[in-house]
């Protein structure tokens, strides 16, 4: 369907201050409901969330950050 095919494919990166990607994970397929990401611990700055369809546009109804205890 339509939602399923607007994230799919799509890679989570973590960029630190400088803007350079110091984690990242990519998926092919749609989350079933929600999808939970561990750095192990790496600090970054920005979360980037990026299609490798650019003729799809990202659609997401939310995003939440957490930093780990003691960061």
């Amino acid at each position: 369907d339509a939602e399923s095919q607007r994230l799919s494919n799509y890679d989570v990166e973590l960029l630190n201050a400088q803007g350079s990607v110091v984690w990242s994970v990519h998926r092919d397929r749609y989350p079933i409901s929600s999808e939970v990401f561990s750095v192990g611990g790496i600090a970054g700055r920005t979360v980037r969330v990026r299609l490798h369809d650019a003729n799809v546009p990202l659609s997401l109804a939310e995003v939440e950050v957490y930093a780990s205890a003691g960061a």
